[in-house]
C-alpha cells in the first residue's frame, strides 16, 4: 500500500464534515425449518419463535453468548490513514439451506469468518470446514455477498477485496465451497467496495455490478502535478482539458478543468446463464468516472427493469442509472435527482411514506452536534466552484430521496430530520418496531479523528511548511487518535417526521461501525442488528422491543434466479401499503439475504400481497396472517403485470422563449459575502388578458435583465409569438411583476411592468416601473412614476369607488442591502392617465418593508377592496379599506419568509381565504415561536461595511451563530478570523463573544413560521392559519393559482416552486415539481403526486395563472419559469368531475373588466360558489380572464349574483347550456 500524503488526506477528506403476543416456537427455533404446510402448497407458513419484549429495547449480546468471536483489529498505520481501507462489511444468507440466516464477516487485517446459525442467536464458526480458502488471510477484504450465480439452487459466495481481485466460491448447499474465480471470469476488482446483483438484461440470471474505488489515493494526489506534466491537451472546440498518455489511466480533468486522481473503473459482469461472466459495462451506457462506494439496485421508475443508484464519494457525483430495457442505462441524476450528497457513502431503499414506491436514503458525513459541525466544517470557499457548477449539485449531508412517481425524486432529508448522522458508512431502511413505518439506521465512526479537525490539518500544513518529513506528518495525524461515534437511529410515528428516540432504543456505545446486517436472526419475526466494527468486536443487538405485528417472506421460483432477486412486493394491511423489493446489496460493503420483512403495526394480517416476479408476471395472495415466516412459490399460468401508465392528469407544452437569468453570483456575494440567497432571480411574472380583443386570452412573460419579455397571442390550437411588445421596455430592465388592467379607461387592457432585481447597479432609472398602453396604433410605453425603488408585485383595484383603477406597487428590495426596508407606492387614478401619489390613502408612515407579494381583495365582505401584503422576514399583513383609506396594517400570520398571496373561497362559506406561500420546511432553516430563524445586520468588522449574521435562537435572547468559521472569517477577518484563528475557538465561543450583545445590534430580523399556509377567513377579516399538506412544504413556494381545475365544485391549487440561487454551501431548494393540491370544499387539500398529476417542472417556477384558453370548460395552467421556458399545462378531458362555466363580467367605462367585483353562483344541490375578479394575484402575475366555476356532474346552476365593484348588484337566473355567461353592468 502506498503511503498517503497527510496534507493531501486533509484536503481531500474534510469539507464539512412478532407480533406483540408470543407465538409458538418451532422445535429448533428456526424461521424456515419444517413448518406447517398449508393446503395450498404454494404458500408454506412457519410460526415465529417466542420473543422476549420485556426490555422494550435492543439488547447488546456478548460474543460469548452468540459465538460470533470476531475482532476486526487493524494495526497498520497505512491502513488507518487510507480513506476506505479500514472499513469492512458482512453478508447474510442461508448457505446450508436449513432455513436459518448465516453470516460471513469480512476482515481488514484479520481473516474472514463464516458463521453458521444454529438457532436461538447462536452461531458456529465453520470457516475451516468450507473446503476453500474463504478466510483469505493476508488480504484486505471489504465485504461479500451470498448469491447463486450458477442457478443450481445453492448460494455461492462472492468476496470483494481491496488491493487484489475478487473471489467467487461456488457453494454446494451444505456448507462447502469451491474457488472458481478464474474459471468463471469473476476475478475483477482491485479496489472493490461493493457489488450489486441484478438481472441487467432480463434474461433470468443474475449479473454483478462491481463498484470500485482506488487505494493510495492520497499519495497519488500529492504527486499528481509532477505525474501529469506534458500529459494533456486542450480541446479547441470546448476548451476542456483532456488527459493523455500513461497519465490518463490514473488522472483526469473534471468539468472545471481541475486535475483529479482517477478511480478504478467499475465493471459489469454479465452472466451467460451458467455462472460465467464477461465485462459488459462498455455496452451498458455506463461511461462515467466515479469514486463509487455503493451500488444499489431497484426498479425506481416502475417499468419492470432494475435500475442502479451509484453513490460516489468526493468530487464525483452520484449516478442514477435508469434501465431502458435490454441492459442499456441512461444517467438521469441531473433531472430526476438534481442534488446528491458530496461524500456519498452507503445507501438503501424502502417505502418510507407508504405510497408503494421505493425511496432512497444515502449517507454522508455531516455532524449532528452544533460544535462538532463548526469544528469539522472546512474551507467552503476552496470548493465553491464545485458546489456551484457540478450537476447534480452535491450537498455535504445525507440525502433522502422521496419517490414521487416513475422514479422522479424529491430530496427531503432536511424536512424529514435526517440530514446529519455523523461520519456515516452504512445507511439502512428497516422497520425495527414493526409499525409499518420504517426506521432509518446509520453506522458511524472513523479511524482518523485528524480528518475531521480543521485545526489539526492546519497544524499539519504548518509542519509541512517548516520541513516536516512524511513520517513526522503521519505521526502527527495518528496522534489525534480515532473518531468513534454512536450509531444513529431515526424513528417516525408518522411518515417523514423522524426523530432520534430516547436512549437510541438501547443501541448505545461509541465505535467505528461500518457494514451492517439487519435480519431476523433468532426466528421471532423482528429484526436484529449486527455491525462490523473496526478495532472492535462485532456489534450484536437482539431486538427485544415491544413490536407490532409482522411476517417474513422467502420467494421461490424456477430457474437460475430462484430467490427472485429483483421481485417487487406490495403488501396491503388495512389502508396501509408497504412496498418492498428483493435486494441483496444494501448499506455499505454488505449484502443481505433475499428474505423480506414486513411490519404491519396493529393489523394482524395482510389482506392482499402482490408479487411482481422479475419477469413481469403478477401473483396475488390474500389473507396472510401475521406471526409466521412464509415461503411463497410461484404459481403457474400467471398474468402479465402491467406497469403503471405515465398518462397524467395534465399534458405539458413548453413555449419557445426562455427567461435567461444573468449570472450575478460573484457580484452579489462580493457585495454581501454572507447573503443567504441571491436577489437577482426573483423575477419572472406573467400577465393574461385579451390584448387584441379577439376573444382569446393572450400572455405576456416578463423578461430578465439583458433580454426583453415575450408576448404570446391566443391562437387556434395554442399560442403564437407576437412582436407587438418589441421595443416597449429596454432590455436592461429586470422585469418583475406584470399587472394587466385598464389604465386609461379606453376598454383595452394595458400593462404595468415593474422593474426590480439588483442588476442595475448605479443606474437607478432602470428601477422605474413601466406602463404600456394598448392603443389601436400599437403598444406605447413610458414610466408610470419617477420612483426608483427596486419593485416586485403590483396590483390594482378601485379603492376609492370613483370608477377607475388605482395601483399599488410593492417595494421589494434595496440592491445589495439585504432586508433593508424600502417604500411601496400607491398611485391613485385621477383619470386621463393622471396617477398621483396616494400617500393620503395610506396609513401614517406609508407601507414599507421587503414585500414579496401584494393583492387587493375584499376579505371582510364590506364592499371595499382591502390590501394584503407579505414580507420576507416579516408577517402577512391586512390593510383594511375603510371608505377609500387603507388603515394601519394588522398582522394576520406570523413572521415568515413569505413569498406569495392568493385569495379564494376554499371552504365554500362565502368569504375569501388566503393561500400564503413560504420557504417551506425542506431547508437548513428551522423556526418556531421559541426558536426563530434570525438574521442580524450591522457593522461588525470595524471597516464600516454592513454585514449579515445569521443566527439560531436558543432562548429569549440567546443565539448561536448560523454560519461557520470559514465563511464568516472571509467576510469579517478582523472580527472572526483574527480573533478566532482556530476552528475550536470559534465553535466554543458564544454568539455574544463573537458578535456582541444581540440587543445592541442595529438590525434584527426574524421568522418563526416557514410553512406555506392556508389562512381561513371567519367572514369578518379574522383568520386562522393551517398548514398546507406536507408535499407543499418540500420546496419554497412562489406563485400559486386557485381554481376549480377538475370542475367538482371545489377550489384546487397549483403551487410553483423551487429556487436555484441559494448560497452555494447550503444547496439549492429544488425538490419541487409544481405541486397540485386537490381541494375538498371544506378548506382541506390533498397533494397529488407528480406521477399522477403529470407535472414535472423541476426548474424554478415563478408566476402561475389559470384560465380557459380554448373554450373547453377546463382551466389551463400557465407558469412562468426562471432559467427555462414558460409552460402551459392542459388537463386531459377525461380528468374532470363536471363541466365548466365561464362568467364574463363587463363593467362600466374605466373598469371594463369589473376588477373588484364578485360573483356568487348557486347550484341546485344547495352549493354556493364565490369568485372575485382581481387584477394582480399569485406572485408577480395577473389575469383578466373570465371567472370560472366548476359545476359538478349531476348539478345545474340556478342563480348567478354579481356585486359590482361599486356595490351595486345584478343577477342571472337563465343559463343556455353553452358553458358561458356574460353579465353587463348598466
Amino acid at each position: 500500500m502506498n503511503k498517503p500524503s497527510i496534507l493531501a488526506l486533509a484536503a481531500l477528506t474534510l469539507l464539512a464534515l412478532a407480533s406483540c403476543t408470543d407465538t409458538t416456537k418451532t422445535a429448533d427455533g428456526g424461521a424456515g425449518k419444517g413448518g406447517a404446510q398449508n393446503a395450498d402448497s404454494h404458500v408454506v407458513a412457519t410460526a415465529f419463535a417466542a420473543g422476549d419484549s420485556s426490555a422494550d429495547s435492543f439488547v447488546a449480546l456478548a460474543s460469548s453468548e452468540t459465538g460470533l468471536e470476531f475482532d476486526n483489529n487493524v494495526s497498520n498505520p497505512q491502513v488507518l490513514l487510507d480513506q476506505i481501507a479500514a472499513q469492512a462489511g458482512l453478508a447474510s444468507g442461508d448457505f446450508d439451506n436449513d432455513g436459518d440466516l448465516d453470516i460471513y464477516v469480512a476482515g481488514i487485517e484479520q481473516p474472514n469468518r463464516l458463521y453458521r446459525n444454529e438457532g436461538g442467536f447462536r452461531f458456529e464458526d465453520v470457516t475451516a470446514a468450507a473446503g476453500a480458502d474463504i478466510a483469505l488471510e493476508g488480504e484486505f477484504c471489504a465485504g461479500a455477498m451470498f448469491v447463486d450465480v450458477d442457478g443450481d439452487g445453492n448460494l455461492d459466495l462472492y468476496v470483494f477485496t481491496r488491493g487484489s481481485f475478487n473471489r467467487l466460491y461456488i457453494g454446494d448447499g451444505s456448507g462447502g465451497f469451491t474457488d472458481e474465480t478464474e474459471a468463471r471470469g469473476a476475478g475483477v476488482g482491485n479496489t472493490c467496495v461493493t457489488v450489486a446483483a441484478l438481472d441487467i438484461e432480463g434474461d433470468g440470471d443474475l449479473d454483478l455490478y462491481v463498484a470500485n474505488n482506488r487505494m493510495g489515493r492520497e499519495s497519488m494526489a500529492s504527486q499528481m502535478d509532477s505525474d501529469i506534466q506534458g500529459s494533456f491537451r486542450i480541446d479547441q472546440n470546448t476548451g476542456r482539458y483532456i488527459m493523455t498518455g500513461a497519465a490518463a489511466e490514473f488522472y483526469y480533468f473534471d468539468e472545471l478543468n481541475k486535475a483529479r486522481v482517477k478511480p478504478d473503473d467499475d465493471q459489469l459482469l454479465i452472466n451467460d446463464g451458467s455462472g460465467h461472466f464477461d465485462n459488459g459495462i462498455a455496452d451498458a451506457g455506463m461511461d462515467h468516472i466515479g469514486w463509487t462506494l455503493m451500488a444499489l439496485a431497484g426498479d425506481y421508475n416502475e417499468d419492470g427493469h432494475t435500475d442502479l443508484y451509484l453513490a460516489g464519494d468526493m468530487e464525483t457525483p452520484d449516478y442514477y442509472y435508469i434501465n431502458n430495457g435490454h441492459g442499456f442505462f441512461t444517467d438521469q441524476s441531473r433531472t430526476m435527482l438534481r442534488r446528491t450528497p458530496y461524500f456519498s457513502m452507503g445507501a438503501d431503499h424502502g417505502d418510507l411514506d407508504g405510497d408503494g414506491l421505493l425511496d432512497i436514503f444515502v449517507g454522508d458525513m455531516a455532524a449532528a452536534d452544533y460544535k462538532d459541525g463548526k469544528i469539522q466544517s472546512g474551507d467552503m470557499y476552496q470548493y465553491r466552484q464545485e458546489l456551484i457548477n457540478f450537476m447534480p449539485q452535491q450537498n455535504m449531508r445525507n440525502c433522502l430521496f422521496l419517490n414521487r412517481g416513475f422514479g422522479w425524486m424529491s430530496e427531503v432529508a432536511e424536512l424529514a430530520g435526517v440530514k446529519a448522522s455523523e461520519w456515516t458508512w452504512s445507511c439502512r431502511i428497516a422497520d425495527l418496531n414493526c409499525s409499518s413505518t420504517p426506521e432509518l439506521f446509520a453506522t458511524n465512526g472513523y479511524t482518523m479523528r485528524f480528518s475531521v479537525d480543521v485545526d489539526a490539518m492546519n497544524e499539519a500544513a504548518a509542519l509541512s511548511a517548516a520541513g516536516a518529513t512524511d513520517e513526522e506528518l503521519e505521526q502527527h495525524a495518528l496522534s489525534f487518535g480515532t473518531l468513534p461515534r454512536q450509531d444513529v437511529l431515526f424513528t417516525a410515528d408518522t411518515p417523514l417526521h423522524y426523530k432520534k428516540p430516547a436512549d437510541n432504543w438501547g443501541i448505545v456505545g461509541e465505535s467505528i461501525s461500518c457494514g451492517t446486517s439487519i435480519q431476523d436472526y433468532d426466528g421471532d419475526g423482528d429484526l436484529d442488528i449486527i455491525t462490523n466494527r473496526t478495532n472492535d468486536k462485532l456489534g450484536v443487538w437482539r431486538n427485544d422491543k415491544q413490536c407490532g405485528n409482522r411476517l417474513t417472506i422467502d420467494l421461490r421460483q424456477p430457474g437460475s434466479n430462484w430467490q427472485a432477486v429483483g421481485a417487487k412486493l406490495k403488501a396491503y394491511a388495512g389502508t396501509k401499503v408497504i412496498a418492498s423489493e428483493v435486494t441483496l446489496a444494501r448499506g455499505y460493503s454488505s449484502a443481505e439475504s433475499a428474505r423480506v420483512h414486513i411490519g404491519t403495526g396493529e393489523h394482524t394480517s395482510l389482506t392482499r400481497l402482490e408479487i411482481i416476479w422479475p419477469d413481469g408476471k403478477l401473483q396475488v395472495e390474500r389473507d396472510l396472517p401475521c406471526g409466521s415466516h412464509y415461503v411463497i412459490s410461484r404459481r403457474d399460468d400467471l398474468e402479465d403485470w402491467t406497469p403503471p401508465a405515465q398518462q397524467g392528469i395534465y399534458t405539458r407544452e413548453d413555449f419557445a422563449w426562455q427567461r435567461k437569468e444573468a449570472d450575478t453570483l460573484a457580484q452579489e456575494f462580493d457585495e454581501e459575502p454572507l447573503l443567504p440567497w441571491q436577489r437577482s432571480t426573483l423575477g419572472g411574472g406573467l400577465g393574461v388578458a385579451d390584448f387584441d380583443l379577439d376573444g382569446r386570452m393572450d400572455i405576456y412573460f416578463a423578461g430578465a435583465a439583458g433580454q426583453t419579455g415575450r408576448l404570446y397571442m391566443g391562437a387556434e390550437g395554442g399560442f403564437a409569438a407576437s412582436s407587438l411588445m418589441e421595443g416597449s421596455i429596454p432590455a436592461e430592465v429586470e422585469e418583475m411583476g406584470v399587472l394587466c388592467f385598464d389604465a386609461n379607461g379606453d376598454d383595452r387592457p394595458d400593462m404595468l411592468v415593474t422593474a426590480g432585481g439588483n442588476e442595475a447597479g448605479g443606474d437607478t432609472t432602470l428601477y422605474r416601473n413601466w406602463l404600456v398602453l394598448n392603443t389601436e396604433e400599437g403598444m406605447q410605453s413610458g414610466w408610470i412614476s419617477t420612483s426608483e425603488v427596486s419593485s416586485g408585485s403590483a396590483c390594482s383595484a378601485d379603492i376609492d369607488h370613483d370608477g377607475d383603477l388605482d395601483v399599488f406597487i410593492a417595494g421589494r428590495l434595496k440592491p445589495h442591502r439585504y432586508l433593508s426596508p424600502v417604500p411601496s407606492e400607491l398611485l391613485v387614478n385621477e383619470g386621463n392617465l393622471n396617477f398621483v401619489d396616494g400617500a393620503a390613502s395610506l396609513p401614517e408612515g406609508g407601507i414599507s418593508g421587503c414585500i414579496s407579494d401584494a393583492c387587493f381583495a375584499d376579505v371582510d365582505n364590506d364592499g371595499w377592496q382591502d390590501l394584503l401584503t407579505c414580507d420576507e422576514y416579516g408577517p402577512v399583513r391586512l390593510y383594511r379599506n375603510v371608505d377609500g383609506r387603507l388603515q394601519a396594517g394588522i398582522d394576520i400570520a406570523p413572521h415568515g419568509i413569505w413569498t406569495s398571496l392568493t385569495v379564494a373561497d376554499t371552504d365554500n362559506d362565502g368569504d375569501l381565504d388566503i393561500v400564503a406561500g413560504n420557504q417551506g420546511l425542506n431547508t437548513k432553516y428551522k423556526a418556531d415561536n421559541e426558536h426563530a430563524m434570525t438574521l442580524f445586520a450591522g457593522e461588525f468588522n470595524g471597516d464600516g461595511r454592513r454585514q449579515l449574521v445569521e443566527a439560531k435562537q436558543k432562548g429569549e435572547q440567546e443565539f448561536l451563530p448560523g454560519r461557520g468559521r470559514s465563511c464568516s472569517g472571509y467576510a469579517m477577518p478582523q472580527t472572526v478570523a483574527e480573533r478566532f484563528p482556530k476552528w475550536h475557538d470559534f465553535a466554543n465561543a458564544s454568539f455574544n463573544e463573537i458578535y456582541g450583545d444581540p440587543q445592541e445590534i442595529q438590525e434584527h430580523y426574524y421568522a418563526n413560521e416557514l410553512s406555506s399556509m392556508l389562512l381561513v377567513n371567519d367572514g369578518k377579516g379574522g383568520f386562522t392559519a393551517q398548514q398546507l399538506p406536507l408535499a407543499a412544504q418540500y420546496s419554497i413556494a412562489f406563485g400559486c393559482s386557485a381554481g376549480d381545475f377538475d370542475n367538482d365544485g371545489d377550489i384546487d391549487l397549483l403551487q410553483a416552486d423551487n429556487y436555484y440561487a441559494t448560497q452555494p454551501e447550503t444547496g439549492r431548494w429544488n425538490a419541487g415539481y409544481g405541486q397540485l393540491l386537490d381541494g375538498n370544499g371544506s378548506g382541506g387539500f390533498s397533494s397529488v403526486e407528480p406521477g399522477r398529476s403529470g407535472i414535472y417542472i423541476f426548474t424554478d417556477g415563478r408566476g402561475v395563472q389559470a384560465f380557459d384558453s380554448n373554450g373547453d370548460g377546463l382551466l389551463e395552467l400557465v407558469l412562468s419559469v426562471a432559467y427555462a421556458s414558460p409552460v402551459v399545462l392542459r388537463r386531459n378531458p377525461q380528468e374532470q368531475s363536471g363541466t365548466g362555466l365561464a362568467v364574463n363580467l363587463v363593467g362600466k367605462d374605466g373598469n371594463r373588466w369589473a376588477v373588484g367585483s364578485r360573483a356568487t353562483l348557486e347550484l341546485d344541490n344547495g352549493s354556493v360558489l364565490l369568485r372575485e375578479q382581481q387584477a394582480g394575484s399569485g406572485y408577480l402575475s395577473s389575469s383578466l380572464a373570465p371567472l370560472h366555476f366548476g359545476i359538478p356532474a349531476g348539478s345545474k346552476p340556478v342563480k348567478l349574483t354579481v356585486r359590482w365593484a361599486d356595490g351595486t348588484e345584478a343577477s342571472v337566473s337563465e343559463f343556455d347550456g353553452s358553458g358561458k355567461v356574460t353579465v353587463l353592468q348598466y
